[in-house]
């Protein structure tokens, strides 16, 4: 039992486009007067096997609104991931980020991880908890017997909110913890990070 989610290599004329992504998401997106806010769901991949994700692809829960975005979790035996392929749980503005002011901003989700053998993140992949608006990033824990982290592949819990004139009074960021067992042997390279 094997799972490969493969999206479209777009980076050929080096732009990257999230609107090409492919994969298993939750989403809660709030729009005034037309939808309500709420909590996304909670994301759980177990695979027996391999897990592979290649080429804008994705498994994540997302929140643009009040509500928390979900708790994402991904089991099995080998797991690579390469050419911006995410595992994430992530708070995004619910509104154009020029006009935001915090107040409609839910927390990211915790992100967990748990590889028997071995685990690959390549080219500009993350595993990580993410917001760019007042809400908290979550805890991020990566458990695997050998790790490889290269070129710009990353493992990170991140606050990088938009500051703008509306929401200046009412930054917090907060940031959860980032965990990583190692058994046998980790190698970062070229540009990777934890």
């Amino acid at each position: 039992n094997k799972m490969e989610i493969i999206g479209q290599d777009n980076l050929d004329d080096g732009f990257f486009d999230f609107n090409l992504i492919t994969g298993i998401t939750s989403l809660s997106h709030y729009s005034p007067g037309i939808i309500k806010p709420g909590n996304a769901g909670d994301v759980s991949v177990i695979i027996q096997d391999s897990l592979s994700l290649k080429n804008n692809t994705t498994i994540h829960s997302s929140t643009a609104s009040k509500g928390a975005a979900g708790k994402v979790t991904v089991k099995a035996k080998d797991l690579a991931m390469d050419n911006f392929s995410f595992i994430r749980s992530e708070s995004l503005p619910a509104i154009p980020v020029g006009l935001y002011n915090g107040n409609i901003a839910g927390d990211a989700g915790d992100v967990s991880v748990n590889i028997d053998n071995t685990l690959l993140i390549n080219h500009d992949s993350r595993i990580n908890s993410f917001t760019i608006t007042t809400g908290k990033a979550g805890t991020v824990t990566v458990s695997a017997d050998q790790a490889e982290i290269a070129n710009s592949g990353e493992i990170s819990s991140v606050s990088n909110i938009y500051i703008t004139e509306l929401n200046k009074d009412n930054l917090n960021q907060q940031v959860g913890n980032v965990t990583v067992s190692v058994k046998d042997f980790l190698k970062i390279d070229s540009f990777g990070k934890i």
